[in-house]
């Protein structure tokens, strides 16, 4: 599990379509090849860890439309490619496989 982002160094945030929650980069200070995707919940504060993995970079996050995916560029593959996760979290699924570097 990636460490709680209490003060930690964030970028990309950006307010979910909805307004409910805030997404963000996490870049964990005892990892600098590292960079998480977290959720903070608006109303409640409470931030949650979407995704992320080890001398990974993650970035990007975006909320689809119906709120129920959160595209995000990663490097997991060697390439930065345009990966999907649910607004929840869990097993992200590789969109693109172009062999690479995506934006």
């Amino acid at each position: 599990m990636a460490p709680e982002p209490v003060g930690q160094n964030v970028s990309g945030a950006s307010v979910t379509c909805d307004g409910q929650s805030l997404l963000y980069v996490l870049h964990p200070p005892d990892d600098r090849n590292r960079s998480d995707i977290w959720a903070l919940n608006l109303e409640s504060g409470d931030p949650r860890f979407i995704v992320g993995e080890p001398a990974m970079q993650a970035s990007g996050p975006r909320l689809s439309p119906d709120g129920a995916t959160i595209a995000y560029v990663s490097e997991a593959p060697g390439w930065t490619e345009i990966h999907l996760v649910s607004k929840d979290g869990g097993d992200a699924h590789q969109l693109t496989h172009a062999n690479a570097d995506f934006s």
